[in-house]
């Protein structure tokens, strides 16, 4: 009986290996995976948090351009600025946006009233801010932006009101 006892026990020991085997192979597999997945996941984080900044404040002006009465590109400190009208309560009003001191800053005031560039409210830190109007006073825009990131965005825009004094 003694001898039969320890022959199982060497048949349940082998057992016993190749279960832990399999166990400890899963769990390698698990590791490399999660491991992979992590890796995977920083790298796509990584990028949309590098464009994300140049995005909003395209998207920003985008929304500006469309809700728009009236655009004109002017002067403003040492950079053009995109100026929007509008009219309310038979006032009329504008919106500039402009870069200044690495922002892109919004200063809304009545028509005739005269700021600095430091005033404007701040909305996102960039690089830089461009736009241009192509063609013939027909109204399509190309925003570009660049944030301090590298992230860059870009868009090309048909305004839906006239642009005010033509095409500069």
């Amino acid at each position: 009986m003694d001898g039969s006892l320890i022959q199982a026990k060497r048949k349940n020991s082998g057992a016993d290996i190749a279960v832990l085997l399999l166990f400890a192979s899963f769990m390698i597999f698990a590791c490399v995976v999660t491991l992979l997945g992590i890796t995977i996941y920083s790298g796509v984080s990584d990028r949309a948090s590098e464009n994300y900044t140049a995005r909003t404040a395209l998207g920003y002006v985008t929304n500006q351009v469309r809700r728009a009465e009236s655009i004109r590109i002017v002067p403003f400190g040492d950079k053009d600025a995109l100026e929007i009208t509008e009219t309310a309560a038979d006032t009329e009003y504008i919106t500039l946006i402009y870069t200044y001191g690495g922002w892109l800053r919004e200063l809304y005031v009545e028509r005739g009233t005269v700021l600095e560039p430091d005033v404007g409210v701040e909305l996102v830190e960039v690089s830089a801010f461009n736009i241009r109007v192509s063609g013939d006073s027909g109204g399509l825009f190309n925003i570009s932006v660049s944030d301090k990131n590298g992230g860059a965005a870009n868009v090309r825009l048909l305004a839906r009101c006239p642009i005010a004094g033509g095409v500069k």
